[in-house]
């Protein structure tokens, strides 16, 4: 009984915890998103796709607002990540889009997840050693030569699946290399296109077809495909802008000021001394840096927002502490509510800006705030 009263007390103490770090999910932006999507694409069936803890969302909670949505299958990249994905949303359809070792696949849930066949090789081992049917999509390699069956082994990928009747070809797939470029993108659905064709006329009832994420939505008219894999797009950022303007971020991460200081012109700030005051300033701490996901390239570069303007990051950042400019910012006070990155796209805190800022991807911003950080949907 004391051990069980003790379990008690944790839970509790952790229940009520308010961390000083805290990144909110919005519910009605992830499912504005993904229905604007389906509405203005509506010859599409959209899976989305949780990979990377949900783009830095975190999937569990973006698993229970999934739960309920009707769609062909949730996209996760790993047996981790579905195992997850079955506790927080049995009900949904799975395709590990990653690559799988055979004992995962083998024992895995027949009625609610499929499996990419990413190579050559994979497939011959599944085709040699598969004892009870599994749900499987084909890659196929259309230009981008990262995985996926070559159109010279197309042959020997028929022959290989044929020689096993527990591999059931659900759906084909691909993957596009860089949309932006227009000509790349051409000759690779074409490549597509007669892929599918030659992959219909052995298997009639393949049940999905998809080749393209959100960047190459533009091209749909032209792609053999009833499908996408709805990844970026679904969080409410589209770097191409192509797609559908009307996306909201679901992202937002908020911190407090932990200290506030005046210094003096000519003073320095941070390691390395990399900042001088060039008059008298406040300057305010904030406890976050790079462990909690903030690249280092925001040192004398980032802002934060605080009550609707924006501080400088002044100094390079810390492991766990940011030192910002609050100079201007007459509410700036102790415990005072900051926002480290913005939902709102055209703030210069906002995952796209903070991309431009650090010379890289909104991707990697997202994915590497950490999982240990408290996530809430709001």
């Amino acid at each position: 009984m004391p051990i069980l009263s003790k379990i008690r007390e944790i839970k509790k103490f952790l229940s009520s915890h308010k961390p000083l770090i805290e990144i909110f999910v919005y519910k009605q932006n992830l499912l504005g998103n993904l229905h604007g999507y389906k509405k203005n694409y509506p010859g599409l069936q959209f899976a989305p796709v949780l990979k990377a803890n949900a783009y830095g969302h975190g999937l569990e909670q973006v698993l229970s607002i999934l739960k309920s949505e009707d769609l062909p299958f949730i996209c996760v990249d790993s047996h981790f990540e579905l195992r997850i994905a079955g506790k927080y949303a049995p009900k949904l359809q799975a395709l590990v889009i990653g690559f799988a070792r055979f004992e995962s696949i083998a024992k895995s849930d027949f009625n609610r997840t499929a499996f990419i066949i990413s190579s050559l090789e994979q497939l011959a081992e599944l085709s040699g050693k598969l004892r009870n049917p599994k749900r499987f999509h084909l890659k196929l390699d259309t230009g981008m030569h990262r995985q996926g069956i070559l159109p010279e082994d197309f042959q020997q990928a028929v022959k290989s699946i044929t020689a096993n009747k527990n591999i059931r070809l659900q759906g084909l797939c691909s993957h596009l290399a860089e949309p932006e470029n227009e000509a790349e993108t051409q000759k690779q659905i074409q490549s597509w296109n007669s892929a599918v064709k030659y992959f219909r006329n052995t298997f009639s009832n393949i049940q999905y077809t998809h080749l393209s994420a959100t960047g190459g939505l533009r091209y749909s008219q032209n792609i053999d495909a009833n499908l996408a894999r709805l990844g970026i797009g679904f969080y409410g950022i589209d770097s191409y802008r192509q797609t559908w303007p009307n996306l909201k971020p679901a992202l937002e991460m908020r911190s407090l000021i932990t200290g506030i200081k005046t210094i003096e012109a000519g003073e320095k700030v941070g390691y390395g001394l990399t900042f001088k005051a060039k008059e008298k300033m406040n300057v305010a701490t904030v406890p976050v840096g790079y462990f909690e996901g903030l690249d280092r390239r925001l040192g004398n570069r980032g802002f934060f927002k605080l009550d609707s303007e924006f501080c400088p990051v002044v100094g390079r950042l810390s492991m766990d502490i940011a030192t910002i400019d609050v100079s201007a910012n007459k509410k700036a006070a102790f415990m005072s509510e900051v926002v480290v990155i913005s939902a709102q796209s055209s703030d210069k805190n906002s995952v796209e800006n903070l991309a431009g800022l650090c010379e890289t991807l909104p991707y990697e911003i997202l994915v590497h705030l950490p999982a240990h950080l408290k996530r809430t949907i709001v």
